[in-house]
């Protein structure tokens, strides 16, 4: 009788499984990969969080290693929880996880892959010291944008090694979720301006408080919604206060569950971050066939063509901002016309469907450049 064949084995090492863009993403490549017949098994520091219950629906197994404070223990702790898996591949899901992936696979194996998931002068100062280790120690780094790429071989890293995964969307769950209901009450007759994004610096909310407030000078009907939660709340709220923006202009909803539903009835999704990757939330925006008005930070000028799915501006040219979302609200056809190409564009370049060729893909491509032919055989069995 003969043996059964070796399947590819990959790890997925997580910080956190909490509510967020990287972790909606590792739960697509989780189970584009268990669906492609790869077993898979996800490492995380933390437990108990949200996305762990959907991960095990789908029958994918999580072991928990931030049992220790110290990174070596907790080093040690993955590789003793890796002797009976044998992964061929490490894949971190957060730059900060990079280090896990890279350590473990020096004792127990397999090909670290490094995850740049923001842009990397903000990966490089939100991790001090560690920086430049979490982006070097790696076997390769896969980035979700192409500008992060280019910044991290502009910062040293071999462009052989660095390679990129956009971000993609499952419509059918989306239109599923978008289809329920919504449990925050909007008043009617308003044109609806909203953000989602976790409330931290990186994100540039006071720049969408400045923005709304200014067309709401000119068209009073103009409401914002922010969804999403985080340590500037407080300091978000005041600024809105002194904008004349509470109690009417402006709602702060915290964290949301219900983001599809939220986005259908919204009108103008505005992104004014100065640092991303590949945002997520111009992806639901556009699955919710909604125009975007968004700064170019990251990969956004990819997503979003300007004058097609809807407009692009540079950083800090906030009348450019208030000249484009006046404009969308002050016409309806357009709003629809753009929301529509954002619509067919996700649809055709970042749906679900497409992730699991495109990982294996990535994954024959990185067995190539590392010399290993025999993982690269076992990713296209």
């Amino acid at each position: 009788m003969s043996p059964s064949p070796e399947k590819l084995r990959v790890a997925i090492i997580a910080g956190t499984l909490g509510h967020g863009g990287a972790e909606k993403q590792l739960v697509y490549l989780a189970k584009a990969l268990a669906q492609a017949g790869i077993e898979v098994r996800v490492y995380c520091l933390t437990r108990g969080e949200p996305y762990e219950g959907v991960l095990q629906k789908e029958g994918i197994s999580i072991d928990w290693f931030g049992q220790f404070d110290h990174p070596i223990l907790r080093v040690f702790a993955l590789i003793n929880l890796f002797r009976d898996f044998r992964p061929h591949f490490i894949h971190s899901v957060h730059f900060y996880t990079n280090l896990y992936a890279a350590l473990a696979s020096r004792f127990s194996g397999g090909v670290a892959i490094g995850s740049l998931r923001s842009d990397l002068d903000y990966e490089l100062s939100a991790n001090g010291f560690w920086g430049p280790w979490l982006l070097r120690l790696p076997h390769v780094i896969v980035s979700n944008s192409y500008t992060a790429r280019q910044r991290a071989i502009l910062f040293g890293l071999n462009p052989a090694k660095v390679f990129v995964l956009p971000n993609a969307i499952d419509l059918q769950a989306y239109d599923r979720q978008a289809a329920q209901p919504f449990s925050y009450r909007l008043p009617e007759g308003r044109i609806w301006v909203a953000t989602v994004a976790r409330l931290i610096e990186a994100k540039r909310l006071d720049r969408f408080l400045r923005i709304l407030s200014r067309v709401r000078q000119y068209i009073p009907t103009v409401g914002g919604i922010i969804a999403g939660d985080g340590g500037l709340r407080q300091h978000l709220e005041r600024q809105a206060m002194a904008l004349g923006l509470i109690p009417d202009g402006v709602q702060f909803l915290g964290h949301c569950e219900t983001v599809p539903a939220l986005l259908s009835h919204i009108d103008v999704f505005v992104m004014t971050s100065d640092h991303e990757g590949f945002p997520n939330g111009l992806l639901e925006a556009m699955a919710a066939g909604l125009p975007v008005v968004t700064t170019s930070a990251g990969d956004a000028s990819k997503v979003i063509q300007d004058g097609i799915n809807g407009f692009v501006i540079p950083r800090e040219d906030e009348d450019a901002f208030v000249d484009k979302v006046m404009w969308l609200a002050q016409h309806p056809q357009l709003r629809q016309t753009m929301g529509a190409m954002g619509r067919q564009m996700v649809a055709t370049a970042y749906s679900y469907t497409n992730l699991g060729k495109n990982v294996l893909d990535l994954y024959q491509r990185i067995a190539y450049s590392l010399n290993l032919p025999r993982v690269a055989l076992l990713v296209k069995a």
